[in-house]
């Protein structure tokens, strides 16, 4: 009798990870460096292996508007958007000075698509990472800006002395000034 390999998302994203951290491009980025801007077709998706990332768009009144925060051991990018060869949907800019892994997507396709009977399929941490990436989206509309704060510093301590008050406050939805006033409360 063969093994039988048991599919979690986890294990398809260690699959995945390894893969990136042996064919990706290992990159230093600046601090404000744009790894991908708002509008263009990315095609690449981005290990991070330390520092942190913010992806954003700017609303209608001209505010920056923090969607998702990624940080070390954290996958990035937009994979929908290259899958459908689409533009960006919102800029990933580095909020620290950062190393990543780049897998251009095109160059590993057979990697990341699963092909039977001439049938193509995406593989299964594609749709982990874009359940994750709902499940924030879901959150940040949902949560009341504490909760998402709360759920932040658990996933990240020491959040505070790694990113500025200005960014936690528009990922978290207040102003830096809310924000302030919240933590001389606590």
């Amino acid at each position: 009798m063969s093994d039988i390999a048991i599919y979690t998302p986890e294990s398809d994203i260690e699959e995945v990870v390894g893969y990136i951290l042996q064919h990706g491009e290992r990159t230093n980025v600046k601090r404000n460096d744009y790894v991908v801007r708002t509008g263009e077709e990315s095609g690449s998706i981005f290990l991070i292996r330390r520092g942190a990332f913010k992806c954003v768009r700017t609303d209608h009144r001209g505010r920056e508007r923090i969607i998702a925060l990624a940080f070390e051991n954290e996958l990035m990018g937009n994979f929908l958007t290259t899958r459908m060869k689409v533009p960006s949907l919102f800029d990933i800019v580095a909020i620290e000075p950062s190393v990543i892994y780049v897998l251009n997507l095109a160059e590993h396709f057979d990697f990341l698509m699963r092909r039977i009977d001439r049938h193509e399929y995406v593989r299964p941490f594609i749709e982990a990472l874009a359940y994750n990436h709902l499940r924030k989206v879901v959150s940040l509309a949902c949560c009341s800006p504490w909760e998402i704060l709360e759920e932040l510093q658990q996933r990240v301590p020491g959040i505070f002395q790694r990113i500025n008050m200005k960014d936690i406050a528009a990922y978290i939805g207040v102003s830096p000034e809310t924000l302030s006033r919240r933590l001389a409360e606590t």
